[in-house]
């Protein structure tokens, strides 16, 4: 939390909150599922995640949700576009793994049949961020 409201200072055009959990499963991904399928997978397939009152998730990682505006512009090589909300999740904790190799866990590994894929937030706080990064940004009436 500390992290999102130092993010949150130093940047005015993007909030950020933590996260209490996150599940995202090859199960729910079709282009995934069919890949793995082609490839003589069977069974269930793993999820990456996050709970924060998993000791081993936040000794891995300290996730954030950034929130913020896209507007790609023809000057900057892209087709032009109007702007957009954007969401991302952000893992910037390094850590060293068991092979000696610093890096960014993306999510403790998890073979648990769901193929749900979430991100579980705080709906007031949620809102207060999203509502934040759109009232900054006011395109032409």
């Amino acid at each position: 939390m500390k992290r999102a409201n130092k993010l949150n200072e130093r940047n005015s055009s993007i909030s950020a909150l933590a996260f209490e959990s996150t599940t995202f499963s090859y199960s729910g991904l079709d282009y995934a599922k069919r890949f793995f399928e082609t490839n003589g997978v069977t069974g269930s397939l793993p999820s990456l995640a996050y709970d924060d009152s998993d000791a081993l998730s936040t000794e891995l990682m300290d996730p954030l949700l950034k929130i913020g505006i896209i507007q790609t512009k023809s000057d900057e090589g892209f087709e032009e576009r109007k702007p957009q909300v954007a969401i991302k999740l952000s893992q910037p904790k390094m850590i060293t793994t068991k092979r000696g190799v610093r890096g960014r866990a993306k999510g403790r590994i998890l073979v648990n049949g769901q193929s749900a894929n979430f991100v579980v937030v705080g709906a007031a706080d949620f809102a207060t961020k999203i509502g934040k990064v759109c009232n900054q940004f006011k395109g032409p009436e």
